[in-house]
């Protein structure tokens, strides 16, 4: 296995990857499923959604054809986000059977409880 030495390996650097860690191991015994991800990421997709609710009102009730351009452009950037990420998810699940075969498991668990 290709271990890779990272320079200045500062403790923020190592709680990321204790949280990397773990978020493996939470799919290792449950796979990755849409709700979950979307559990994790729910504030993120909340605001996403909020703003494309903003930008839909404000098309709505706007008389400037520039304004009414600019919230059109804004929900297809966030529809084409959001559509992005579901592909992206798909795109894990579909792989996640090679990704838990190649992994080292034990180095995960070992990075998984490391202490501060």
């Amino acid at each position: 296995m290709l271990r890779v030495q990272r320079k200045g390996d500062s403790s923020m650097m190592k709680q990321a990857d204790q949280e990397r860690a773990h978020h493996l191991l939470v799919h290792r015994r449950t796979g990755y499923s849409f709700w979950h991800v979307l559990s994790v990421s729910r504030y993120r997709y909340l605001m996403s959604f909020a703003a494309v609710a903003v930008l839909v009102f404000v098309w709505c009730h706007a008389g400037d054809p520039f304004l009414k351009t600019f919230c059109l452009f804004g929900v297809g950037m966030y529809t084409g986000a959001f559509l992005r990420d579901f592909g992206w998810l798909r795109r894990l699940k579909m792989n996640w059977p090679f990704t838990e075969r190649v992994i080292d498991w034990k180095e995960v668990e070992e990075i998984a409880k490391r202490s501060e």
